[in-house]
């Protein structure tokens, strides 16, 4: 429905407006907050952030919003041009074209295979793994239709 110059507005359509305009003020203020917090942040050492007191938190603060204590003792440090966290389909797709491009990639995945919610084998025969084929670094190419298989039983579809 087109509001023409002189059509009257409803009640209704005030409060829609007001607060369609409530919800961007918002969102703009705490894009604007974050910005400001992501420039003051950048460049600082971890080590010198300041910390949560979990002893100052109130009683009924949820287990996931206590932050863990820092990690200070590594056993060994690498570098990577890119980190990509999660090897389902998006992540595998991610690492496969960073290495294609000539990026260091590391994936981090919490599970023990490759994994992804639905059908489609990321990782099948890319150029990536056909490299690996030909440096020996891989027995052979992916059997798709048995990796499809497992994939099937994994995403229970």
């Amino acid at each position: 429905m087109n509001a023409r110059i002189g059509t009257p507005i409803s009640r209704r359509g005030i409060v829609k407006a007001a607060g369609l305009a409530a919800v961007a003020g918002a969102a703009a203020s705490s894009v604007a907050f974050a910005d400001e917090a992501a420039a003051d942040k950048q460049g600082t050492p971890i080590a010198s952030m300041p910390s949560f007191d979990a002893a100052n938190l109130p009683d009924n603060t949820p287990n996931f919003l206590i932050p863990p204590a820092p990690i200070e003792d590594f056993a060994d440090t690498q570098e990577f041009d890119v980190v990509i966290v999660g090897a389902g389909n998006a992540g595998c797709a991610a690492a496969c074209s960073a290495v294609e491009h000539g990026s260091r990639v590391i994936v981090l995945e919490a599970q023990n295979a490759i994994h992804g919610q639905g059908g489609g084998i990321g990782l099948g025969n890319t150029k990536f793994v056909k490299q690996l084929v030909a440096e020996g670094k891989l027995e052979s190419e992916t059997d798709i239709q048995y990796h499809q298989n497992i994939w099937i039983q994994r995403c229970g579809s």
